[in-house]
């Protein structure tokens, strides 16, 4: 069951932000539980957690939800969180062709010191970069 997963990354999404600790995680866990009973295809997936708690530091708590919802199903698609997570994947080789393209020097370099660029990528794409730009970037 995914609320075992929820539970176990409720305390590593923004750790320490005050908004987290008087009641947002119990608040967040509501939010994903309550989408993984939605949306049983997607259910639960890290960076949800993230994507969830973003909406909670801007919004009340059912319009972060409707937010994650919106978010996940209408802008994102499904496909981006589902098991395969193939529609992420395919962003990383854009993303990749297009850093070949347009930096070959860095590309190459990456290349010889074996640096997959999907191993670093997917992850910015999932949390829709919240966890590799300052917040008021990935907002924008």
């Amino acid at each position: 069951e995914y609320l075992s997963q929820i539970d176990k990354d409720l305390h590593r999404t923004f750790p320490g932000h005050p908004c987290m600790d008087l009641g947002g995680r119990a608040a967040l866990r509501r939010i994903l539980s309550a989408y993984g009973q939605r949306n049983p295809a997607v259910g639960y997936c890290q960076g949800l957690n993230f994507l969830g708690a973003t909406f909670l530091l801007l919004l009340p708590e059912e319009e972060a939800f409707w937010c994650l919802a919106a978010l996940v199903e209408d802008l994102l698609g499904t496909a981006y969180f589902d098991e395969r997570m193939a529609a992420p994947q395919v962003d990383v080789l854009v993303y990749g062709h297009l850093l070949q393209g347009r930096f070959p020097t860095l590309w190459r370099h990456l290349a010889a010191l074996e640096v997959d660029a999907a191993s670093v990528t997917l992850h910015w794409f999932l949390l829709c970069f919240l966890n590799s730009l300052p917040l008021d970037s990935a907002l924008r």
